[in-house]
Parts: C-alpha cells; structure tokens; sequence
C-alpha cells in the first residue's frame, strides 16, 4: 500500500492579513502530480482541512475543485479525510454521500448512543494488487464523544485504546488517522500556539493504543515529525509555514509505503514560492535591509516580513518608516515588534515595548488579548462562538 500523509492545509489562513490561497492552490497543484507520479493508493488528510469553522466561498471552490481534479485524474486513488478543530465536522462530512461514489471518505463527527460505535470509523482501502486494509478514521475528538470513566482516565486516551480493542482481531493491516496532541510530539515554544496545541493540554499518552497499527497519521502539530520510538506514528505537519518559526523547516508531505514486514516513510517538500521571513536589529540595521530589497510590485507570493527592532529610544514614526522604506519592494510588511536594549540585556528579548497588530485578523487578536488576560488559549467552545459572530459581523458588512 502507497500512500501520502498529509494534514492542517487551513485552507482559507488569513496570515497576518494576508491571504494565503494562492500559495495554497499552487500546494494542491503540486499535490495533484504528485499523486499521479507516484502512482499512490490512497490520499490521507489528517484534519484542520479549512482554517475557520465557516470557511470562505474561495477557500470551499479550492478544496472541491481539487477533488474533482484529482479522482478525474488518479480514477483509482481512494481519499480519506478527517476533520480538525478548526473545521466545523458537520459541514466538512455534508457531501460525503455523494463524494462516497468517488472513493472519497469525510470523517467529520462521531455519531452515539450509550456508548461508542467504533465500526463508524472503519474504512476498507485497497492496494493495487487488492489487498486489503482497514483504515480508521478518527475526526479531532470533544469530550462528549468519548467514553467517560471514573478511573480519571483521559476521555481521548479512554477513546483510542477502546478503538484498538475493538478491532483487535481484525486480521487487516490498519492505519490510523487522527488530529491531536500526542505526548512527546515536538513542539516550538516561539510558535504561535494556536496552530501546535489546544488548550494549553499536555499531550496524551497514546503509544500503547498506537504502536500496534502498520501507520498512524497524525495532524494537530505543524512540525513534520516522528512520535515515540515504538511504532510507525507520525505528524505530517503542516504543508505551508504558518508561522514565522517554521522558518527553513521542512514543509510538505508524507510518502508511506505499507509492506508486508515494514512500513517506510519518506518526507517530499514542497518548493514554496512564499517565504517568512524574519529579522532582528536595530533601527538603522533594519532600514538598511529593507531599502536594499529588490523593487516591484507585491503580490500573493511576495515574502512576508516579520520584523523585531531593539532600541534605548522611543521610536514614534517607526510604522510610517517601515511603510516608507518597503514602498515599491517586492515585500509585504508582518509583525513588527519593538524591543528596549538594556545593559543587562543588550539584545532586549525580554523587554517588549510594542507589538504592532499589523495585519492581524480579527480572531488572531482575540485569541492573543485572550491569553494575556487568563493566561491560557481560548477554550474551544468560545472558539466557535467568536467565529460564529464575526462571520456574522462580516456578512452584515456585505
């Protein structure tokens, strides 16, 4: 069995307010011929598929367009799909009736009773020779989905080592799909931490329930990476750079080949046009580098600049200037932070003076002002509710 792993595509991501659909149809072009090249069997998409609960009218065309491009295409290739936190699963598994016919499988919810149906999630794939595999498709999971004991069991550990029990026996290879944070998966600590984790939760002690699967593919965390030293469980991460700390990763997908006697798994990046930039100096360092940039007219796959500047003086037109000295570049300004050098401290990283809200949408800013305030991320329940309303908020604009 060949597949390709991926996950956290965010269709839709509004970076720094700026969107990032071009750069994203260019990654599902590249996906495309990818597929076809590699004569793949089955497609894996690992959850956070749209960037917002209600995703754009341009973002949706770009997912379906490229389904219909892709089955047309690869007429064999057999595609999986789970949703993340940030899909709204009820409207990621709407077509799945009509997707169905095309070997197109959208996972969005978990449908119960009393208890857990597991058999919900098992989806037959096969190979090219015909074998066949069972493919089990978890969306990111709330606590009502999952089972609740009284042993202080987490909920999602409770769910996954159910899920491998229960299909136990089946004499199938299995691969799983699942969007979480699994412990010991790596994270940056200058990430933005709505794009690695949820909550501020550590992660969950899954190896026992994962390691037995031929491979589990895994979303949630954009660092493309390997978990735990038993077994094949690995984050794809995510295909883009959603933050500037993903800077010089690598950025793109996973090819996985599912033998007999062992699984092997190879990372191919995808080449980017957009670059994140980010760089640091004082006040006559930065302007030097930006008035140096080549000239032209910025587009949507102009670099992006994020920008931290360290002074012992107050700097009151440094927006005006910043703006001045990118005028006619190539260039498309980002965060912009300002930091006091001290003696003590002559790079000031700890010395926050400003943080520009440049070009930060409006839920970015919630999310930030949020955690100042209490010191942890957005529940997920207010999550929703602030996307519901500034989606309303939008549309009243219109």
């Amino acid at each position: 069995m060949r597949l390709i792993h991926t996950a956290d595509w965010h269709l839709g991501l509004s970076f720094h307010n700026y969107s990032r659909l071009e750069e994203q149809a260019l990654f599902l072009e590249w996906l495309e011929a990818l597929l076809e090249r590699e004569r793949i069997d089955a497609l894996l998409v690992a959850g956070d598929v749209f960037d917002t609960y209600v995703p754009s009218s341009q973002a949706q065309t770009l997912f379906y367009n490229f389904l219909h491009r892709v089955t047309a295409r690869c007429p064999a290739l057999q595609v999986v799909i789970t949703a993340g936190n940030h899909d709204s699963g009820l409207r990621l598994e709407a077509p799945s009736a009509l997707l169905s016919h095309l070997n197109i499988h959208l996972k969005g919810s978990v449908t119960r009773g009393e208890t857990v149906d597991y058999a919900q999630f098992a989806i037959p794939l096969h190979d090219a020779q015909g074998q066949e595999y069972l493919c089990l498709a978890v969306p990111f999971l709330r606590i009502s989905d999952c089972p609740q004991n009284s042993d202080n069991e987490d909920p999602t550990v409770a769910f996954y080592r159910e899920l491998a029990a229960h299909f136990a026996t089946d004499p199938r290879p299995k691969i799983c799909l699942g969007h979480l944070y699994a412990s010991s998966a790596r994270i940056d600590e200058h990430d933005e931490v709505e794009y690695s984790i949820l909550g501020g939760l550590d992660g969950l002690p899954l190896e026992p329930y994962l390691r037995d699967y031929a491979y589990t593919a895994l979303g949630h965390i954009h660092i493309q990476q390997h978990v735990y030293p038993s077994g094949t469980v690995y984050y794809s991460g995510a295909p883009i750079a959603t933050t500037f700390a993903h800077q010089g990763r690598h950025a793109g997908v996973l090819l996985v080949d599912i033998e007999a006697d062992k699984t092997s798994v190879t990372p191919i990046d995808f080449p980017s046009p957009l670059q994140l930039q980010r760089i640091c100096g004082d006040y006559a360092s930065i302007k030097e580098h930006l008035c140096a940039l080549p000239k032209g007219e910025a587009n949507g796959l102009s670099p992006i600049f994020s920008i931290e500047i360290v002074t012992q003086e107050p700097l009151p037109h440094l927006k005006a200037d910043l703006e001045h000295w990118l005028a006619g570049a190539a260039a498309r300004l980002g965060p912009v932070i300002v930091r006091r050098a001290t003696e003590t401290d002559p790079t000031g990283e700890d010395d926050t003076l400003v943080q520009f809200y440049h070009g930060l949408n409006a839920e970015q800013i919630a999310q930030r002002e949020y955690r100042k305030q209490y010191g942890t991320p957005m529940p997920e329940g207010l999550v929703h509710l602030l996307y519901e309303a500034i989606e309303a908020a939008r549309k009243g604009e219109d």
